[in-house]
């Protein structure tokens, strides 16, 4: 998220998006989920370790010494753990060790790339904090070309990704429409991987859409709105979209339950708020609190 900024970056409004030509969209890769197997989303983390801790904790995936106690159960985080805060180099380590811990019970965590990963992979530092801006510096590199294209960090950046499908359940930071899906979602993580890898020269609109659009998260979207949402859902196949990015008092569902805004201010510089998870279930959906 990034209100009261002075960057901001302008999305195409849905209705005036074009699609490519045809009714259908190419196929996406999909987590498949267990019976039983639990599916929780954090939002927007910004720089702040104790909220991250809340968080896992309240989801039952980490114990009192930050390990993964969350056996074959998935964490999403829905980006944004970088920027504004102090503790971004903690965050990416914790959240690299639950990555490697996950995998051994058969769960799994994925930080998702979010606006503000991507700025630091862009070179903008507007949002980092004084000890931020330090806290990377590594062997004589800054935190400049660590997260530059190409850059070490950068390169870790590029082996997550921009959206994620489990289950039913789309997992993305601003959002998605049907453009996108018809586009190709693997390719859209396809395209931010090689910005990061440093192989592509930039990243393209339909990526910047993804991490930047607030049309699901903004107040009460319109029926248009949430029309285009439901046809995007149709090509996916999938029930609900879970989006961050856009703060709210408290977890919500709008447009019938098919858009979970899940970004309620968790970090220190927006209130720490919370702390607040999503739970998915046997394809039922709570909030746990």
């Amino acid at each position: 998220m990034r209100p009261g900024s002075g960057h901001t970056q302008e999305t195409t409004p849905v209705a005036a998006e074009k699609p490519t030509s045809g009714p259908g969209a190419p196929a996406v890769k999909r987590i498949s989920v267990k019976p039983g197997q639990v599916v929780t989303a954090i939002g927007d983390i910004h720089g702040d370790l104790t909220a991250l801790r809340g968080a896992l904790k309240l989801a039952s995936a980490i114990d009192e010494k930050d390990q993964w106690i969350g056996g074959d159960g998935i964490v999403v985080l829905t980006g944004d753990y970088l920027d504004r805060g102090d503790d971004e180099k903690a965050i990416w380590d914790l959240l690299l060790a639950l990555q490697g811990q996950g995998e051994t019970t058969g769960g799994a965590v994925f930080p998702l790339i979010g606006n503000h990963e991507m700025l630091n992979a862009q070179g903008d530092f507007d949002s980092v904090s004084m000890r931020g801006k330090l806290a990377f510096n590594e062997k004589g590199l800054t935190r400049r070309q660590l997260f530059a294209p190409g850059g070490r960090l950068a390169l870790l950046l590029a082996t997550r990704k921009v959206t994620l499908v489990i289950g039913r359940t789309v997992f993305v930071h601003g959002g998605i429409t049907t453009t996108q899906v018809r586009r190709g979602l693997d390719e859209l993580n396809l395209a931010a991987a090689g910005f990061l890898e440093g192989k592509r020269p930039s990243l393209d609109f339909d990526v910047n859409t993804m991490l930047w659009m607030r049309h699901y998260s903004n107040g009460v979207p319109s029926a248009e709105i949430c029309e285009e949402l439901a046809a995007t859902l149709r090509l996916l196949d999938a029930d609900r979209m879970v989006v961050g990015h856009t703060p709210q008092r408290t977890i919500n569902a709008a447009c019938d339950g098919r858009a979970w805004r899940i970004d309620v201010g968790l970090s220190r510089h927006y209130g720490s708020n919370g702390p607040e998870v999503l739970v998915i279930k046997d394809n039922r959906v709570k909030v746990l609190r």
